[in-house]
């Protein structure tokens, strides 16, 4: 036979994604190449082939969706190749088991190049190059090569799954994604335009997406049943759109959606003033009823990859280092985030370990064990917090010296908890989560049942500063109203009694005249806690609701139950520099757009 495929036969698990070409042995072929299998409920063949520029026909990524046997074959020039196949069910973990700990980089790039004409020419063989770099210095366990989907063609999106496979063995665990672009300008009431949408670094699927809708990234990630999704730097400031990218969990959160995404960036790319925002992602989308967990990750556009990419690492529990039981991992949030890269986390509640579902209880009993890869610095772990629902702080640990410790909260209406870690330098650590086995919300559209009162008559002032705050008022967000202090207490005087049951908080929107501002290009100006009060005359304020909020791109409509009242108080307690505990945004100013009341 002139020709042979690249693998003899195949054994893996339902879900893998495995790369399959015909080889020429340096002939050219003379005739295409068809494929086929004969048993399409085991394999799902991803042909390439078609009439676009980059298609081509000798390769094809095998899809396994189910057990049993197989026969693939390419058929060319009256010859068919055979390849045997056999599937079986994947291996699951089970989160009681004893785990081990293994660092990795969830996002990388093979070059800094965002022309897709200059990117196809200059990476002849470069994903294969930097996965060996990374896999011969020695120092992780697994990397995910995931170039932007608007610059790969079909034979770079092969060629990466070609060298993943070429690299994997039971040392390092190489994996080939994409960095699916999903772009949705939606404006809002004042017409300012907004990216409701973003990335998603994708692994162990079989496409690739850059597109304006959801749909076509689920029907790519669809035939692949064990494809994961990371919600790339899920809240970045001033990049494509003016503002910010959102990807509006609480509207967009659909059972799809759940079923592919499972990660969601913490840290990105080294000391980004853009990475404040991404934490308020993580336990907004747990409380959409994500099964989600935190990663760090380098986002590195080479030439530098590897462990010196980026400090941040993201960690995964398994049992043992392979393809499938991360996979496992992954999909089941058995995953954290350390900024350090060098902590290593164990915890349970009430003898659950994290990612695990418990019985739901009034009370938690902690038990936490820091550990390091190896002797800690700076990066030493001093303080933690637990939060819970609603991005909420329940507990603070302080000055902690030993490397165990345990208490007890009361919590008990909580759904889920993660632990948020302090390093002596300021570095984090965000924990996989515990689910407590309650429901979580359905999202109701606050528009829906309240209206929009007309503003023309109010008035507002900053009671901390006695300054007006008329700006506030005008009906146009980007005239913005500065507090010049990291606290306010503004009053609305509404003129006259109103049944009110939400207050809308427009964060300042970004242009490009503000990528000169840090503070404003970090959204450190952004309000984090909040505190409403209302009342029919000043002297009987009455506390609506407090809390924190978590998603920045455009109007943030904050409900509570209805009350009449003449004045409203929007009390910002603290702003996002405040609370990233980073001394440069610890006295960030307040900036807001716009405020609303809704009756």
């Amino acid at each position: 036979m002139k020709y042979r495929l690249s693998n003899e036969k195949i054994s893996s698990f339902r879900g893998d994604v495995i790369p399959l070409r015909l080889i020429s042995n340096g002939m050219a072929f003379k005739e295409k190449i068809k494929w086929g299998s004969d048993n399409p409920e085991i394999v799902i063949i991803r042909e390439f082939s078609g009439e676009d520029e980059d298609c081509f026909d000798d390769g094809v990524l095998l899809i396994l969706i189910g057990k049993g046997d197989a026969l693939v074959w390419a058929e060319t020039e009256g010859e068919r190749y055979y390849c045997p196949l056999h599937s079986r069910e994947a291996r699951k973990a089970n989160p009681f088991d004893k785990m081990n700990y293994y660092i990795g980089d969830f996002h990388s790039h093979t070059t800094s190049s965002h022309d897709k004409k200059t990117f196809c020419e200059e990476t002849e063989n470069l994903s294969l190059k930097c996965s060996s770099q990374v896999k011969k210095e020695g120092l992780l366990d697994f990397f995910v090569l995931s170039d932007h989907a608007s610059l790969l063609d079909r034979r770079k999106y092969f060629e990466a799954h070609e060298a993943a496979e070429s690299l994997h063995d039971e040392n390092f665990i190489p994996f080939a994604g994409a960095e699916s672009e999903i772009t949705i300008i939606e404006h809002d009431f004042y017409g300012v335009p907004h990216k409701n949408s973003g990335e998603v670094v994708t692994v162990n699927s079989a496409g690739f997406v850059n597109s304006n809708d959801w749909d076509s990234f689920y029907a790519e990630m669809g035939e692949s049943p064990a494809a994961i999704g990371s919600l790339a730097h899920p809240q970045i400031l001033g990049y494509s759109t003016p503002g910010i990218w959102n990807f509006s969990l609480f509207k967009k959160g659909t059972d799809k959606m759940k079923n592919i995404i499972h990660l969601v960036e913490m840290g990105n790319g080294g000391d980004r003033n853009q990475n404040l925002l991404h934490e308020y992602t993580y336990s907004e989308a747990l409380d959409c009823g994500f099964r989600i967990a935190p990663v760090c990750t380098s986002d590195s556009h080479g030439p530098v990859w590897g462990y010196n990419a980026f400090p941040g690492k993201t960690i995964i529990m398994a049992p043992e280092k392979s393809k499938e039981m991360f996979l496992d991992a992954l999909k089941n949030a058995r995953v954290y985030a350390s900024e350090s890269g060098n902590v290593k986390l164990y915890y349970t509640v009430n003898g659950y370990p994290a990612s695990s579902t418990m019985v739901p209880a009034e009370e938690y009993k902690f038990f936490i064990h820091i550990s390091y890869f190896k002797p800690p610095g700076k990066e030493r772990i001093i303080g933690l917090e637990v939060i819970s629902d609603y991005g909420r702080t329940v507990k603070a640990v302080e000055n902690i010296t030993g490397s165990s410790l345990e208490f007890t909260v009361k919590s008990p209406g909580a759904r889920y908890f993660y632990l948020r870690l302090y390093g002596a330098d300021g570095s984090k650590t965000w924990s996989a989560p515990v689910w407590t086995g309650r429901p979580f919300d359905k999202y109701i559209d606050p528009e829906s049942y309240s209206i929009r009162l007309d503003k023309r008559e109010f008035k507002a002032v900053d009671l901390l500063t006695d300054r007006t705050a008329d700006e506030l008022l005008s009906e146009n967000p980007y005239d913005i109203w500065k507090s010049h202090i990291p606290e306010a207490e503004i009053e609305i005087d509404m003129g006259r009694e109103y049944e009110i049951c939400a207050l809308g908080y427009y964060p300042h929107p970004l242009s490009s005249s503000d990528r000169s501002d840090p503070l404003l290009m970090s959204g450190a100006n952004f309000i984090s806690e909040y505190e409403i009060y209302a009342a029919v005359d000043r002297n009987s304020y009455v506390k609506c609701t407090d809390g924190i909020i978590r998603s920045f791109g455009g109007e943030q409509i904050i409900t509570f139950s209805r009350i009449r009242a003449k004045y409203v108080k929007f009390k910002v307690i603290s702003t996002v520099g405040r609370a990233s505990g980073k001394i440069k945004y610890r006295n960030a100013p307040v900036y807001i757009g716009e405020l609303n009341i809704f009756a």
